[in-house]
Order: structure tokens, then sequence, then C-alpha cells
């Protein structure tokens, strides 16, 4: 995956010979051009206003050549902003004071300051969706101060923060498919107005002398609003409902000891059904494969026994997961979930008479988790050093 995050710095070689080749087709020099590389949008000090902030890449810091093009001392990237009413306000603004031809085909992500996020989203994202030179496949965040200042964060292993950041999302992915949006995703869930959207958010860490950047809570999205978070040990149960966690492990914490295990392959299936008093319930059914990956305590017990042990463990791990998150989505009334979406399809003819008080009705809505666990393989060794002497 971060082959195809570094074909950003591929591109610009790229274009520095077919931009220049005779005979192009409506061609623009290279040294005519400011490369985009990511995008901040933060609510304004003036009423109604928003700050946007692109962030360009340096020819000679995208072309990722040793001994020449910057000094070491000099940023690989310039942050340039304008203050408008619109997003295209914002984007022309930019235009007719900078001296090159803002280029968007490569902007790796959109993020939003958490203020104007609060404020509200839905207007400004029209602004991107519009712009023939935007990218709807970009990564779509909200940062939790402004997102002016995430893109300004220098990162210790990548050049430029935007490319990092992309890299970042890539990996959380690795995990499970729902820890990332992209832009057009998120137009898609925002369509079906019953279901609230989730979006990854980004924040700065100060430790010591440096900043780094980490991905942590999923902001929710309700009514273009951001309303509420969903805290960064809940947002595995959040992937674990939705489906698709295919990656990372799982920490089971039983009275004879601890393990850490690896997930290698997950899938959910979510079903309305009615109880015998015609009462709707949502059905989850959760089915996951592990591997041990790491085991603490457990002396004087063998692997059959110790495997029983986690499989109970893991079971009670990951419902705790999903209850905790279910809990927080509810007390926000927002179907992060896509719950409506099932009875839609499931049942047409009674969500009818759920749609217009669905918030009310998600709220309290019981939730019955099935979850079957398979633990797979022991490791390379069945026993830690010592378990069976103690």
């Amino acid at each position: 995956m971060r082959k195809k995050v570094n074909n950003l710095v591929l591109m610009i070689c790229l274009l520095a010979v077919t931009l220049t080749a005779p005979g192009c087709y409506d061609i623009r020099e290279l040294d005519r051009i400011s490369i985009v590389t990511g995008v901040a949008l933060d609510k304004a000090e003036q009423p109604g206003m928003i700050e946007l902030t692109v962030q360009i890449g340096k020819a000679a810091s995208l072309g990722g050549q040793e001994g020449g093009g910057n000094s070491p001392e000099e940023k690989p990237t310039q942050l340039i902003d304008a203050v408008a009413p619109s997003v295209m306000g914002a984007l022309d603004s930019l235009r007719r004071d900078n001296s090159r031809t803002l280029f968007l085909h490569h902007n790796q992500v959109v993020i939003i300051g958490k203020k104007q996020a609060e404020a509200g989203i839905t207007p400004y994202i029209d602004g991107f969706i519009r712009e023939n030179e935007t990218r709807l496949e970009v990564w779509l965040l909200i940062a939790e101060g402004k997102g002016k200042d995430v893109l300004n964060t220098e990162m210790e292993l990548d050049k430029i923060s935007a490319v990092g950041i992309s890299q970042m999302i890539e990996n959380k992915m690795d995990l499970s498919k729902s820890l990332g949006i992209k832009l057009l995703t998120f137009l898609s869930k925002i369509s079906d107005q019953t279901t609230s959207s989730v979006i990854p958010m980004i924040r700065s860490i100060k430790e010591d002398d440096q900043t780094r950047l980490s991905l942590s809570n999923l902001a929710v999205i309700k009514n273009g609003k951001m309303i509420g978070v969903i805290p960064e040990e809940q947002t595995l149960g959040y992937a674990w409902v939705v489906g698709g966690v295919n990656g990372g492990t799982l920490k089971v914490n039983t009275d004879k000891g601890l393990s850490e295990l690896k997930i290698t392959e997950s899938n959910s299936k979510l079903e309305p059904v009615f109880d015998k008093n015609g009462k709707l319930k949502m059905k989850l059914q959760i089915k996951g494969s592990f591997v041990i990956s790491e085991l603490i305590g457990f002396y004087g017990m063998g692997i059959n026994q110790i495997s029983e042990l986690l499989i109970e463990g893991a079971v009670n791990s990951l419902k705790r997961q999903i209850t905790s998150c279910y809990a927080t989505a509810q007390r926000l009334k927002s179907d992060i979930f896509g719950f409506g979406m099932h009875i839609h399809r499931f049942y047409p003819g009674k969500w009818k008479s759920f749609k217009n008080d669905w918030d009310n009705i998600f709220s309290s809505l019981e939730l019955v988790t099935d979850i079957q666990v398979e633990i797979e393989d022991p490791g390379l060794a069945s026993n830690s050093p010592g378990m069976e002497k103690k």
C-alpha cells in the first residue's frame, strides 16, 4: 500500500518528462504549477467564513533526490491559505494570489477542523465535488484541533505530512476497512437521512521536543454536523458490528493469565428480527478466527485448557467492545451502523412506520449478539517456558 501512496513521488518525475515533451496537448509546464498534496478546512474568526489551507509540495522534495533540492533546514512543503465564505471563493482567492496554477489532482487528504465540523461541513463538501480538478477519492479526516496545524506538522519518516497521513490511514485500514473513509463514500452515506456517518479523527501529540500525529477517535456526523465522538477504545467495537475486522490483536484477560490474540479472519451478519411479542431487535452474528500471539501466566495449565479459557475470554472481550460502542451511539441517537438500511431491506413495509421516529427507536433498540470464536493455532510453541512447571 505504501507503493500506492509513494506514486506521488514518481508522478513528479513523470510530469517533468511528459509535460515538457513537444506536441503534447494542453500541457502545463512543471515550473508553472503548484502541486497540492493536502487541504484543510477550518472555522475562521469572522462569522460565516472559513479558512481554507492548501499544502503545496516543493518539486525538489517531491522528487526525493539526495544531494540536491532543498537544504536540510528548508521545509519540504509550504502552506498557503485564504479566508472566504465558501470553498470555491477561497480557491479563487488562492489562484489569484499565487504565481502558479494550483494542481489539485494529486491531493491526498481533506482535513476539517473540529470547530468547523461542529458548525457544519455539508455545505463546504459541495464545493469539493463541483470543482472539476478535485478528487473524490481523497481521505476525509476531522482534526481534534485545527486542520491547518495538522498539515503543518513535520513527520519524521515522511517529508510531506499529507502523504504520511494517507499512509497512516492505509495502515489503519489493514485492521478494518471501516476505519477510513473517502470523500466519495461519505457523500453516499449522507444521502441516507437515517444513517449517521463516522469520520476518523487525527490529533497532534507533543512528546518532549517533538510532535507526532495520531489517528484516534471517530467523529460522529449527523445532519451534516459533528455531534459527538466514538472514543478510541470503542472504535474496534464499531468495526466488529459493520464487519471486516481482518487484522490487529484482541487482548484477553482471564483470572489465570493474559493473552494477545492475533485476528486472522472475521465476518459479521446483521439481521432485524421480531420477538414473539412483535418487538423489533437487531441480531448480530460474528465469527472470528484467532492465533495466539502471546501468553502471560497460565502456570500449570496445558494448551487445551488455555484455549478454552481464551475462547470464553475472547467472546466476553468482543461483547464489551461492541456494547460500549453501541451505548455511545444510542446516547447520541445516531445510527452509525446502518441498522435502518437493514430494516428497510428486510422489511420495507414495516420500515415506513419506523422511519419518522427512527432516532428514538434506535436509542432503545436491543442488540442481540451471537459471537463464535475459534483458536486456529497456538503459535510456534504450544507452551510458554515454565508454564507447566509451576
